[in-house]
Parts: structure tokens; sequence; C-alpha cells
């Protein structure tokens, strides 16, 4: 593990450098990086938001979000860096100087600087972002924790919401067997970095046929990929609607009194969310 290639090195220790081969950055390398461009460590601090009256605070809090981001844990984490912080250092500010609010300004800074750069958008327009879920693993007295049928193991789900520019712009952990459509825009509401996808893709889990109505009202191209065709209905607009090939797939037709008439109801859900 070495540090990243510096422009601003004699030109003979850039060429050893070359000659050496690409370097693979160390994890904490890219975490000070990313502190150095967004400065994401001032949202850390005591509750009371004053000064956190901690010596070398920056470096402090990058160890934390290390050994916690990793699951390595503070005991771990202060058994490699010993001159650093000790375990209880390490527990005490994330206990104390950093919770679930200030991770997600953090987070936001990082996406909002990732989001400058020219490389990401080669990739995508940050119009269009992907949900699914992970099987994590828990210990079997967590609250949210249950036993997954598919995974055959005992844990939760945590979902993510990643942008087509490859960079999550949302996760929650949600518990096993929930249907994920019903979380499927906390992610697209709560997202408040300047990357706003209006499309998204989701897997079979991502659809429901609320969901579909909600996606439209709020404005969100939904298009999951779904696997139970057979279990679907798909509505023609009306019954003298016609598609070539796929016709069949349409089973009924859309109820536009039904919707007319219970329009106040859906704009009042629609404004609650």
């Amino acid at each position: 593990m070495g540090p990243f290639f510096r422009p601003d090195l004699p030109s003979a220790d850039r060429r050893a450098q070359r000659q050496a081969g690409p370097v693979t950055p160390h994890l904490l390398d890219i975490l000070r990086n990313a502190e150095h461009w967004s400065r994401y460590t001032r949202h850390f601090g005591p509750p009371s938001g004053s000064d956190p009256k901690i010596t070398r605070a920056v470096q402090r809090y990058l160890f934390t979000v290390f050994g916690y981001g990793c699951n390595l844990g503070p005991s771990q984490t202060a058994r490699h860096a010993p001159h650093i912080a000790s375990s209880q250092t390490l527990r005490r500010l994330n206990a104390q100087h950093i919770n679930a609010t200030k991770l997600e300004s953090a987070m936001t800074d990082i996406i909002n600087i990732y989001a400058g750069f020219p490389l990401p958008h080669q990739w995508g327009t940050g119009k269009a972002a992907v949900s699914d879920g992970t099987h994590v693993p828990l210990r079997e007295n967590n609250l949210i924790g249950a036993r997954h049928i598919r995974y055959g193991d005992y844990g939760a789900i945590a979902y993510h919401h990643v942008a087509d520019t490859y960079i999550a712009l949302f996760t929650t952990f949600i518990p096993c067997g929930v249907w994920e459509a019903v979380h499927i825009f906390d992610g697209m509401q709560k997202n408040s970095s300047v990357i706003q996808p209006d499309t998204l893709h989701a897997d079979t889990h991502g659809q429901s046929e609320p969901v579909f109505g909600l996606s439209r009202m709020l404005g969100t191209k939904l298009m999951p990929r779904m696997r139970t065709w057979a279990d679907v209905t798909l509505y023609r607009p009306g019954k003298s609607a016609r598609y070539n090939h796929i016709d069949g797939l349409f089973t009924d037709t859309i109820n536009w009194r039904l919707i007319a008439r219970h329009w106040r109801d859906l704009m009042q859900v629609v404004l609650s969310i």
C-alpha cells in the first residue's frame, strides 16, 4: 500500500513510480482524500455543536469512520493504531460525536464533490438510479433482524439507491421478508445531493400497483425488471387500444372514473409523502 501518484514529485521520482506500476491506495488514503476535498468531518462533533476539544480531531474521526464503516470495531481499529486513539476514544466519538443525521450530511458533501469530477459523467448522467437490497448478517439480539428465507441466515436487508454515475445516494436497513417497494421512494425523497435522478430501476421487489401510481405522481419513472408476469395486471388505457406483439399481456382496462373520483385522496397521500 502506498500513496497516490503525485505529479509534484521530481521527474526521476515520477519515472520510478511509473515503472513500479499502478499503486493500490489504502482505504484510509481514500477517506483522507475525500476529507481533503469535501471537509465532511466538519459535520461531526458533540451534540452541543461546540468545539470537540480533542487533539487531532480530523484524524481520529477518520479512524472512527474507518473502524465502524468496515465493521472492524473500535478494539481492532485501536489495536492497529494505538498511537492515534484508544478503543475507548473511538467508542466515545462514535457514540457522542457521530449519528445518522451527521453521516447523511457528510455523505451529501462527498456526493456533491464526486459529481463535480468529469470521470463519473462518462458512465452516466445522474438522471437514473437503481435500487436493490443486500442481505447483511446480524447478531440474533438485533431488533430488526430476522431469518431470511432466501438466504437462510439471520440478518437484515441493506437497501441501496445507486446512481448511474456509480455512487450510492441512499442506504437504509429494512427487515427481512418485507416487500422492498414499500421503501423504494425513501432514497428519492431523502436524497439531498446535487444528483437528482428521475428514473428508477429495480427488480421484481421494486414494483407494485400502488407504487406505480405513486411514482407517476411523484415525477419518477419507475422501470422495474419484473419476473412474475403471470401475477401482474397490466392495464390498457381503453378497450379499443391494441398493441402489436404484446397485446396479450394487457388483461384489464384503466378505470378513469375511479381515479377522478378519488383524485383528492390520491393527492393527499402524495403530499403527505
